[in-house]
């Protein structure tokens, strides 16, 4: 069943409801779910979502059914559809921002690593309410997770932390260039060179997690963009890369690997495929900037063929033939 089809069900008090609570209609009206479930009684789903809770209530409110991981079911992709239009995840406003006091030291931490990214790659290729959109959604997925996994201590991020933060006080955007939209080049020294992100084994896998790839790509960015910003590079890479991948990726595999979900429906009006190739291009560009290729990141999963490793080609198709890899 598609979303325009249960809006029409709802016509009259759903309808008005969504209305009054400042959700697109025409929007939600305008996209469809694949995988409707039976068993899912999409009014009361629906009408739940729309609820305003109050700020203290915001951890118990803000609760998937699958909260520890795995596919997103139909009920849970209708909440993240009804949360991200109601609360407008993409302002990022104080008005509407989630409340989680729990995980302020993440925030803190996934604050500095979006701005990073923001800050260097520019808004008309990748949208700052996309990735607006995409923070929020990360932090309710954290708030569903914890406290059933137990929270590290915050104090092993304090000087990581420190670090990410002059490094964004320093950040700078790339002087990078498109042909119709699409990354195409940065300029380095005078020269134009071709971006051509390292495709990866993992990029076989079917139907990964949207929120957590470009989760992934942000940090990715910010590791390589503030690698020699950083200063003694040779204990905070690896110490950042230990801590993310403990902290904020091992917590959320489950879910990386196993979706199942539209997040054309969840996110709203924008194209996903063609952004998400512009973060992959960006995140390369922060490599590329300082020549550091052979360090770029690969996503630690595990490909259909085993480990993840990169396969030497690109991600990109430059009118039928792969541009020159400045690797």
């Amino acid at each position: 069943m598609n979303l325009q089809i249960i809006i029409f069900t709802f016509i009259g008090v759903l309808a008005v409801s969504l209305s009054v609570a400042g959700v697109d209609v025409a929007s939600l009206q305008a996209h469809t779910i694949k995988y409707n479930d039976p068993f899912v009684d999409e009014h009361q789903v629906v009408c739940d979502a729309l609820k305003t809770p109050e700020e203290t209530e915001h951890e118990k409110f803000y609760k998937l059914s699958n909260s520890s991981g795995g596919s997103l079911g139909y009920d849970d992709m209708l909440k993240l559809t009804v949360w991200n239009m109601k609360r407008g995840f993409k302002y990022r406003s104080l008005e509407y921002q989630l409340n989680f006091p729990q995980l302020s030291w993440r925030k803190q931490i996934l604050d500095d690593i979006f701005d990073i990214f923001k800050l260097a790659c520019h808004n008309a290729y990748v949208p700052a309410e996309f990735l607006n959109i995409i923070y929020e959604m990360v932090m309710i997925y954290y708030n569903n997770i914890f406290p059933i996994i137990k929270e590290p201590e915050p104090s092993r991020w304090n000087s990581t932390s420190d670090i990410l933060e002059r490094c964004k006080s320093l950040m700078h955007q790339l002087p990078l260039h498109d042909i119709a939209g699409t990354i195409d080049f940065v300029a380095i020294g005078g020269r134009e060179v071709h971006l051509n992100p390292p495709a990866e084994m993992a990029d076989s896998i079917p139907n990964l997690d949207v929120f957590i790839e470009t989760l992934w790509w942000a940090f990715s960015f910010s590791y390589g963009a503030c690698y020699y910003p950083a200063g003694y590079r040779s204990v905070w890479a690896p110490k950042y890369k230990k801590l993310f991948y403990e902290d904020f990726i091992h917590p959320l595999i489950g879910r990386w690997v196993n979706s199942n979900a539209n997040y054309g429906v969840m996110i709203g009006n924008f194209d996903v495929e063609s952004i998400m190739q512009n973060v992959r291009s960006c995140t390369h560009a922060a490599y590329a900037m300082y020549s550091i290729h052979d360090r770029e990141l690969v996503r630690p999963l595990r490909s259909p063929d085993g480990v993840n490793y990169k396969t030497g080609d690109t991600i990109l198709d430059h009118d039928g033939d792969e541009l020159n890899s400045i690797d």
